[in-house]
């Protein structure tokens, strides 16, 4: 699986999509305000925005959080696990796995922001320690996969040199 995510053409549409989901929220912010639960870092913050919410934006928010916000961590990890696992992570997979984490932590944080913006039981309380360990998961994602893309391309600029 991840020799087929690490493929030029694979990471490209990940790349593509990323960036037009990406663009997508702010039709979902248009509607629901800002700043969206997901950007909240803690429970009482996130519980105190989405009481002052009317319920066109709950269910704006809602709708984004089940479209928009299932598809941008697909999109998002998908393109960091490539790049990681191409650009040398295909030696130690264990460098693939913020990646992962973070579409799972993300998903994990959708899930407890649809329920609330459902009307279900509130457990916000839990984005006090989830978001903060999605965007964490995310930024040693993408830092891993950005130091791995500069080995690469600084062996192969140093590999090009001649030793003569």
């Amino acid at each position: 699986m991840l020799k087929f995510l690490s493929r030029w053409p694979v990471l490209a549409v990940f790349a593509l999509a990323t960036g037009l989901i990406f663009y997508s929220f702010e039709w979902v912010i248009e509607g629901a305000g800002a700043p969206l639960l997901d950007m909240i870092r803690n429970g009482p913050d996130a519980e105190r925005h989405l009481s002052a919410m009317t319920e066109a934006q709950r269910a704006r928010h809602l709708f984004g959080t089940l479209v928009n916000d299932s598809l941008y961590p697909l999109a998002y990890g998908g393109l960091l696990a490539g790049l990681a696992y191409r650009f040398g992570a295909s030696r130690s997979s264990l460098l693939v796995i913020p990646a992962v984490a973070t579409v799972v932590v993300d998903f994990a944080e959708n899930g407890i922001q649809a329920i609330a913006l459902a009307g279900g039981p509130n457990l916000l309380a839990a984005k006090t320690v989830i978001t903060p360990l999605k965007f964490g998961l995310f930024f040693l994602a993408a830092f891993i996969a950005l130091c791995l893309i500069l080995l690469a391309l600084g062996r192969k600029l140093l590999g090009g040199r001649s030793t003569a």
